[in-house]
């Protein structure tokens, strides 16, 4: 798949999301609605006649029209991420491919896979606690605690080399 439609399904994708909403709330509201005038003509429906009947019958199709617009389209609300995470996708996706399959990768500088690791850890930190969390793992990233815990159990020489090495 190349760049141009990657990116042309991100911004099909986006416009899905937004219609998406829209509907979704539109149903919702038409849903709420057909809910509470269905609750007294189901109530008191002892005594209806043919008119009344057809109303009820018009009211439950509605209802079920509203019912099923609303579940499938706050689903296909909720599936499809905002711009900011498919973008972040995409770019995490290409640069684990260009680092795994590229001879060539091998050769850049430790600098830009520490700088896309800082970026891929700032990206991590609006994820929620659990989520977030697990990202750190995966990546190696120790918290505050542990660090600390680590340097406490060094030697001053491990702690004067690991200084020098961050001030090169």
């Amino acid at each position: 798949m190349n760049w141009y439609t990657v990116f042309y399904l991100m911004s099909v994708a986006d416009g899905i999301s937004t219609f998406a909403i829209w509907i979704a709330v539109i149903a919702t509201l038409i849903f709420v609605i057909t809910s509470m005038m269905k609750m007294p003509a189901e109530a008191f429906d002892n005594t209806a006649s043919f008119t009344e009947d057809q109303e009820i019958k018009n009211l439950n199709t509605i209802w079920k029209y509203a019912t099923t617009l609303m579940i499938v389209f706050w689903f296909v609300y909720i599936a499809i991420p905002e711009r900011k995470d498919m973008i972040l996708i995409v770019a995490g996706g290409a640069v684990g491919e260009f680092v795994t399959h590229d001879e060539n990768a091998q050769k850049l500088p430790s600098e830009v896979f520490q700088y896309l690791r800082k970026e891929i850890i700032e990206a991590t930190v609006d994820l929620d606690d659990a989520v977030g969390e697990k990202v750190r793992q995966e990546l190696g990233v120790k918290n505050k605690e542990d660090i600390l815990q680590e340097m406490k159990s060094m030697g001053e020489d491990e702690l004067r080399s690991m200084y020098e090495k961050l001030n090169e």
